[in-house]
């Protein structure tokens, strides 16, 4: 009999971070899931890991060469058998509650199409850009739940209203395997993407009308010293990460969508995203269409003045990506520099309790892994084994939606590489996840 859950953890030789991961995924306080670990690794630390933890719950699977990391994500949750599928990194954290608290709400609630929450994010002690790291933000304390059409929240994206986990993007939902079927059935894959978890944002929250949102987070989204985002946008000693990761989606025909600046600000993967989906999924429907300028101005304003040189190249990126259009050039051109972004801007800037979020310096008090802040996040919430209580007003009706209408035709699936590439990249020992 299939699991209610299935937790997968796709990873590439991160075996230091992954056996903390592990370790949350089994401190769970419920019985009904499996646990998913698709190793795109190089190596053989991840393989003795699992050997050593010999646990019942974990499927092992191994691809015969390395993946790009959408391929590598595809290959997961094509493997999971759960009713409903979540994608954990091999450097975050499941809370100790989570099943339990999702299976409740499923259970109250109906088949819903999605289970979305709030996650909290944590920088782990070896994350290499120093000054960063030990933080924990985004511990929403409120025990809310509210049904909500995605539909809704999909068009406040499009204008750049909110991000896009605001959507049940699968790395912060449960997402019923119907909607993870239909997204296969219509594009041919579910991911298909160089950044797989936006992209699951903008293409499930389109399918996925009836949702339930969470304010309390059920995991914990980790920053270590091997992630990717950081390295693409944040860490210059980070070169290895960034050409593997680069080259295995090449390899794969993964590229910039071509309407994009084909340069990594810290918001083309979210413009990139977008478009992807709404190319696959809702093109003809103009309710969804991309606020141009909103976007525009949010890649003006994450472009650092310093180090110069980066600066003026990703600019320079932008402006080819609309060069087609004079006005909307002359409008860019126009803007004035935000100033001296630096990413610490995105984590706090003060320590305390913000309205009802909490941000914590985990160099204080004695954290040092994932495990540690789950099992921390876990106390703060309150939680004490029991069901959490959700207030009566958050409760509301089912919510009836006409099926999703899709007029484009099907996408691609990913080809396999040819057989010499796959024997040349099996010898990098480079991270991608």
């Amino acid at each position: 009999m299939s699991p209610l859950f299935s937790i997968v953890i796709p990873t590439r030789n991160r075996a230091d971070t992954l056996r903390y991961t592990l370790q949350t995924c089994l401190e769970q306080d419920y019985d009904d899931y499996e646990i998913v670990v698709c190793d795109n690794s190089d190596n053989d630390a991840t393989a003795e890991l699992i050997s050593e933890i010999a646990h019942v719950r974990i499927k092992y699977v191994k691809p015969p060469e390395a993946l790009a990391m959408s391929a590598n994500w595809e290959l997961g949750v094509s493997s999971a058998k759960g009713r409903y599928v979540t994608v954990l990194g091999d450097d975050d954290g499941l809370c100790s509650y989570a099943l339990r608290e999702a299976a409740a709400l499923i259970a109250h609630f109906g088949d819903v199409d999605a289970l979305r929450w709030g996650r909290c994010i944590y920088t782990w002690p070896s994350l290499r850009v120093a000054r960063w790291a030990n933080r924990l933000w985004g511990i929403n304390l409120v025990k809310s739940v509210e049904r909500v059409d995605m539909h809704e929240r999909l068009k406040r994206a499009a204008k750049i209203e909110v991000m896009p986990d605001s959507l049940p993007m699968i790395y912060c939902s449960f997402v019923n395997r119907r909607m993870l079927e239909q997204l296969r059935e219509l594009t041919g894959q579910v991911f298909g993407h160089r950044i797989p978890d936006i992209y699951s944002a903008y293409a499930i929250g389109f399918l996925a009308r009836d949702c339930l949102d969470l304010a309390v987070p059920l995991s914990v989204a980790g920053i270590s010293h091997n992630s990717n985002g950081m390295a693409q946008l944040y860490d210059p000693d980070a070169k290895e990460i960034v050409e593997d990761f680069t080259n295995l989606n090449a390899r794969a025909g993964l590229t910039f969508h071509p309407a994009v600046p084909q340069e990594d600000t810290v918001w083309t993967p979210i413009h990139d995203a977008y478009l992807s989906a709404r190319d696959r999924l809702f093109r003809n429907d103009p309710q969804f269409d991309l606020d141009l300028r909103a976007i525009l101005l949010q890649h003006r304003n994450s472009i650092p003045l310093k180090p110069e040189e980066r600066r003026h190249r990703l600019i320079e990126a932008v402006r080819v990506s609309i060069a087609h259009d004079a006005e909307l050039l002359a409008w860019f051109d126009a803007l004035p520099a935000k100033g001296d972004v630096d990413w610490a801007e995105l984590t706090p800037t003060s320590f305390g309790l913000h309205g009802t979020s909490l941000s914590l310096d985990t160099s204080r008090i004695g954290v040092a892994n994932i495990l540690d802040v789950v099992r921390l996040v876990g106390a703060l919430v309150g939680d004490d084994g029991k069901p959490f209580h959700y207030p009566a007003t958050t409760v509301l009706e089912p919510i009836v939606t006409e099926p999703t209408a899709v007029v484009e035709p099907p996408v691609t699936p990913i080809a396999p590489p040819p057989p010499a590439l796959r024997r040349s990249w099996l010898q990098r020992l480079w991270v991608s996840r």
